[in-house]
């Protein structure tokens, strides 16, 4: 399995954004953003999906490795985290 990277993916416009529909990529609708010079989303790619992406005319800033940004492997409910705290 190809190590996955966070990136951000830069579009020259709006249809350049939908565009990336198509490539069947992890993207984070939530962080799509647009104002007059640009268009961008953040998602979890592997390197050979940044080289289609530059291949077709995205820009792409690749900003850290997957493992750099892991999930917590532990949970606790709020009293639990609370009494850890010493606020309850």
């Amino acid at each position: 399995m190809e190590p996955k990277y966070f990136v951000t993916i830069h579009a020259a416009d709006a249809r350049a954004l939908r565009g990336l529909a198509g490539f069947d990529l992890d993207l984070f609708q939530a962080t799509a953003r647009s104002s007059e010079q640009d268009y961008h989303i953040e998602g979890l790619i592997t390197l050979p999906d940044v080289s289609r992406l530059v291949a077709a005319g995205y820009r792409v800033t690749v900003e850290a490795p997957e493992h750099a940004r892991a999930r917590a492997q532990e949970t606790a409910s709020l009293g639990e985290w609370l009494a850890d705290m010493g606020e309850e």
